[in-house]
């Protein structure tokens, strides 16, 4: 309804309200303008320094990675205990060699003096670095395309089990999305009977079987975030007992040199008076003539 249409009470009623609150209006008008453009310059500068970057798609650098269990250990396994138990397996094995390097002080090597002793020194661990070869997250893409795995240091073994817990997510992400058809295949039982599932007992599974995924997803999580929690402890109280071990062990070093030196001292007489007696006849008899 134009103005010229409004009732005449309604149309003063404007007007006072406009003549009563003019400063008012424009200020907020003009906050409004203000907020708007510097939101959408804000946003511009966020994405690439120009407004018009955010209106355009992303460059195949900045493309997001698949959740998708294809091409990793998990590719093809249709049940879900064997996905659980692969995964306890595995985690279980990269924590247990941890745990056993940094309680054992007969394997830690010391670098020289002039050193840091810390565990970026401590070589990477055999197994920690066979289940990165088998993480297709844990390569980089080269200039011309191809892919090469990233390098494996001690220091390595949160991201490596962050990534494998990654691509177990996704796993459990694909059984949530196919929990009709994998309960349908009775895929869904620790011991598959390899009879289809009955309509009765499917509706009951199936929901059951895609909370599962959510309960595991969860757990996974947690049990993973308190595992490198876990290790850090023994990591930051390992940089300190290594220098102990580093120190006690050049102290030993330099007792036993000592002890060479002081049993080398000893012996010098012995050698003196065997000069002294290999010359004394000849002196005697070289007087006499």
């Amino acid at each position: 309804m134009t103005p010229k249409h409004l009732p005449t009470g309604a149309t003063r009623h404007l007007w006072s309200v406009w003549q009563r609150h003019q400063g008012l209006i424009v200020v907020l008008t003009g906050l409004s303008i203000l907020a708007g453009s510097s939101h959408y310059f804000l946003s511009a500068a966020l994405l690439d320094g120009s407004p018009d970057a955010g209106s355009g798609s992303m460059s195949s650098s900045e493309e997001l990675r698949i959740c998708a269990s294809q091409g990793t250990m998990f590719d093809g396994i249709t049940n879900l205990s064997t996905v659980l138990e692969t995964f306890r397996q595995r985690v279980s094995a990269i924590v247990e060699e941890r745990e056993g390097y940094l309680r054992n002080s007969a394997r830690w090597t010391c670098l020289p003096l002039d050193g840091q002793q810390g565990a970026n020194d401590a070589p990477a661990p055999a197994i920690l670095r066979a289940l990165a070869d088998e993480l297709p997250g844990w390569s980089v893409r080269t200039p011309d395309g191809s892919t090469m795995p990233r390098p494996v240091t001690f220091a390595s073994f949160a991201s490596i089990l962050s990534e494998f817990e990654r691509e177990y997510e996704c796993k459990l992400s694909e059984f949530k999305e196919d929990a009709f058809l994998i309960v349908y295949a009775d895929q869904d039982q620790a011991t598959p009977t390899g009879i289809k599932a009955i309509q009765a007992d499917f509706i009951a599974r199936a929901p059951a079987f895609r909370s599962l995924q959510d309960i595991e997803r969860q757990r996974a999580r947690i049990a993973v975030e308190r595992t490198i929690q876990d290790v850090r402890s023994y990591e930051l109280s390992y940089t300190y007992a290594k220098q102990l071990v580093c120190f006690q062990r050049a102290s030993l070093d330099l007792k036993n040199e000592l002890s060479l030196l002081a049993d080398t001292v000893s012996c010098m007489p012995k050698v003196w008076d065997a000069l002294t007696s290999l010359h004394d006849p000849l002196s005697s008899s070289s007087s006499s003539e």
